[in-house]
């Protein structure tokens, strides 16, 4: 049952929520204007919340290995693919 919904009004002290129903949010989203006791925004955020230190740097070496291999035409490592010519490539994704 959505907590928002026309008609329908409930305050919470506070909210804590993983995903949406719909990835990513509608445009529309309720979720997306909605104002705090402050004032401030929303808080709506890619799903990255708890990397650590240690887990950004990983990423960031990731990403920068990926990009230079795209730019370079050299092949990806096999670690950083995860969909290859229609179908998952590692059993980290889909092939639980």
């Amino acid at each position: 049952m959505p907590i928002f919904r026309e008609g329908f009004s409930l305050t919470l002290a506070a909210m804590i929520g993983d995903v949406w129903d719909v990835q990513p949010a509608p445009k529309d989203h309720i979720w997306r204007t909605m104002k705090n006791a402050l004032g401030g925004g929303n808080g709506m955020v890619p799903h990255y919340s708890g990397t650590t230190l240690d887990a950004q740097a990983r990423c960031a070496a990731g990403t920068k290995t990926i990009l230079e291999n795209y730019l370079d035409g050299k092949p990806q490592e096999p670690q950083n693919v995860i969909v290859g010519l229609g179908k998952y490539e590692t059993k980290a994704y889909g092939q639980r």
